[in-house]
């Protein structure tokens, strides 16, 4: 039988099943790359918080080494890093103000690790700067003073 010999009635089925079995491999590719994507994965959540006060980390950077995967820690200092790869991981935490560390950790599959993080603060570290000054209308050559070294500590509060 010719495709022009069907009814009108025969030739609508034989349209609807058509896109019917498009749409039944187009549903089952999906399905199979979203199970390729999610198989042999899991998550890691936690908190980031200061060793010493235990206040949260908010903005905290965690990071899985060696991927494009981490997140951000919220205003508890809270994080969630979904589809890792399943296996040993190292993991890495940064705040600025505070020394960053590095975790091996040992991610299940289709599992949720909890991992908490508490950071030690460190002093940031500058560099000395130093600043000289001119009083308007006077000359450098009847300057009698030596110059001076002034701390934020040591110089008086304004008021």
């Amino acid at each position: 039988m010719l495709p022009g010999d069907l009814s009108e009635e025969e030739h609508h089925a034989h349209e609807h099943q058509s896109v019917s079995s498009v749409a039944t491999c187009v549903l089952l590719c999906l399905l199979a790359v979203h199970a390729s994507l999610s198989a042999g994965t899991g998550t890691i959540s936690g908190k980031v918080v200061d060793r010493e006060t235990g206040d949260p980390l908010p903005g905290a950077n965690v990071t899985i080494v060696g991927t494009s995967i981490g997140a951000s820690t919220d205003l508890d200092g809270k994080y969630s890093l979904k589809n890792v790869q399943a296996g040993k991981q190292s993991m890495k935490v940064t705040y600025i103000g505070y020394r960053a560390v590095t975790m091996d950790v040992t991610v299940g599959e289709n599992a949720t690790l909890t991992q908490d993080f508490r950071l030690v603060a460190q002093a940031l570290e500058g560099q000395t700067v130093v600043v000289t000054g001119q009083a308007k209308g006077s000359c450098r050559r009847s300057m009698s003073s030596s110059p001076r070294t002034i701390s934020s500590t040591s110089s008086p509060r304004r008021r």
